[in-house]
């Protein structure tokens, strides 16, 4: 029988067709020392594998069927021998805490398959490194291409060839493919994987049920969920696990106020809510003396209410629009976020609390309130540039240093996209249809050598919908007022003009394909 790891070892390293998955990596590329395995053996430079990218790359389009028992990880992939089109099938038997069984032919991508499924599915200690890797990589991909969906859980051939043009997410792949390759060899020289049948197996017909999914990751024990991805609600989940203040940037319509809530609902914390204008003052945000029933009373604020809660659990804070505040009253309002020690707090008045960080407000009506910092997410929104009237028209260095991070937004994700626009019209079908040609937009833009003068964006698909219902309500099949609307609505958006002032034929028909194409489902 072949030696296994020699067998690993050639088709690792033997030129296969990864070229055309990940362009911008070439056979034996050198892997950068900041990408290379906490596992890695010897003083001999990385290099990539592109055996192993052909493995990652089956596995992020979604092409390889699993299955997975108690002590059991199986995989069903397509066999990238030129000379057989079939599927081949390995097990992993997780028969030690810290060892793995493989079982099946080697092929040119099982192997590394398998490690990273198994990594991923059952997380054996071994593989902890792919495991991390492998998520990391996730979120670089998600931050050039999007979110996925549960309708679109894998990352299309387009989706990595597009990747392979941005460094970091090259990198990241790089890092996994370093520890996927030194993973498996580190179990191997342990003595803990074997293989069993060097022979590629017979050829399969059924396929387990299942696909590796991109979305999720099971919670570690102990309770706590990881967020394995790197999209903006995951970003601000994250983010809430210490207590966070993240400011998101971007032009009007791109759902910075709905991803935030949003994030409120996936955290299931209660959410207070300022929202930013001239001429507010501090009662807006702290509270003030209203009178009620004829006598003047304390009224908290949205802040002083935050943090009232806060003591109990974890809270979502909500700054809107904050440039819309005049810049006074929004350096006060950031500045009750500037937080204290538990001895400072002390000092301050607030005795008696464990070690940590504290915000500590002093109220008008004498009052002290404080909030454990890691329990308050705030999230604040505002618009840059010449295009919006606001109190501020940028953020000073001492107002920009209170934030923890700041994320720059240019599209909703697709679940908040798909809720926003579900709540708007209600119908699934004509929403998800409508979602389906906004995104394609994005991909026929000049930016990536397609027809389109300008993407779709959701003020875009919004009046569309609108005009479809307007339609509806007039007696036109649902279908066709589909069809109808847009072609006064998305489509003299999207397409350009000619000199003569009339809408490019190309790009005209080529969108109205794609409009066709996603109203289908809706006869």
């Amino acid at each position: 029988m072949t030696n296994f790891w020699g067998a690993v070892t050639r088709i690792a390293y033997s030129h296969t067709k990864s070229q055309a998955v990940w362009p911008s990596l070439a056979h034996q590329a050198p892997i950068p020392d900041a990408c290379h395995s906490r596992l890695k053996d010897t003083d001999q430079p990385s290099v990539v594998g592109l055996g192993v990218v052909v493995g990652i790359c089956a596995l992020l389009r979604g092409e390889v069927f699993l299955s997975q028992a108690a002590d059991e990880v199986t995989v069903c992939y397509m066999s990238t021998a030129a000379s057989s089109a079939t599927r081949r099938r390995m097990r992993a038997h997780l028969a030690r805490p810290s060892g793995l069984h493989l079982q099946g032919g080697v092929g040119r991508t099982g192997p590394f398959v398998l490690a990273v499924a198994t990594a991923v599915l059952a997380q054996p200690p071994a593989l902890q490194e792919i495991t991390e890797r492998w998520w990391a990589l996730i979120g670089e991909l998600t931050r050039v291409r999007g979110a996925r969906t549960t309708a679109e859980p894998s990352f299309s051939a387009a989706d990595l060839r597009h990747a392979s043009n941005d460094p970091q997410a090259t990198q990241a792949l790089m890092a996994l493919v370093d520890s996927v390759y030194y993973g498996l060899k580190a179990v191997y020289m342990a003595g803990d994987l074997t293989h069993e049948d060097s022979e590629p197996p017979a050829p399969i017909t059924e396929e387990p049920l299942g696909r590796l999914t991109v979305l999720g990751v099971p919670a570690p024990s102990g309770g706590r969920t990881l967020v394995p991805g790197n999209t903006i609600t995951e970003q601000l989940q994250r983010a809430a696990r210490r207590g966070g203040r993240v400011l998101l940037v971007g032009p009007t319509g791109t759902f910075k106020t709905e991803t935030a809530k949003a994030t409120a609902v996936a955290l299931a914390r209660p959410m207070f809510v300022v929202k930013g204008s001239p001429d507010m003052e501090d009662r807006d945000f702290l509270g003030g003396y209203q009178m009620l029933d004829g006598a003047p009373q304390w009224v908290d604020g949205p802040f002083t209410q935050a943090f009232v809660r806060a003591q109990q659990e974890g809270v979502v804070l909500l700054f809107d629009e904050l440039l819309r505040t005049d810049p006074i009253n929004l350096s006060s309002a950031v500045g009750y976020l500037d937080h204290v020690s538990a001895q400072e707090a002390a000092l301050m008045g607030v005795s008696g609390l464990p070690d940590g960080r504290y915000y500590v407000l002093r109220l008008k009506n004498g009052e002290l309130v404080w909030a454990p910092v890691v329990n308050v997410l705030l999230i604040a929104t505002t618009n840059l540039g010449d295009g919006y009237l606001q109190a501020g028209q940028g953020i000073d260095s001492a107002l920009l240093g209170r934030f923890s991070r700041i994320i720059d937004m240019e599209y909703a994700e697709a679940d908040v996209a798909l809720a926003l626009y579900g709540r708007l019209f209600g119908d699934a079908a004509l929403v998800a249809s409508a979602y389906a040609v906004e995104l394609d937009t994005r991909e026929n833009h000049v930016s990536r050598s397609g027809l389109l003068e300008r993407e779709a964006n959701p003020r875009v698909v919004i009046s569309w919908l609108e005009l479809v219902q307007a339609l509806m309500e007039d007696g036109w099949p649902r279908h066709e007022a589909f069809r109808l609307a847009a072609e006064s609505t998305l489509m003299p958006f999207c397409v350009a003009r000619d000199p003569g002032g009339r809408l490019d034929p190309s790009a005209l028909a080529d969108l109205r394909r794609v409009v066709d194409a996603q109203a289908l489902p809706l006869v």
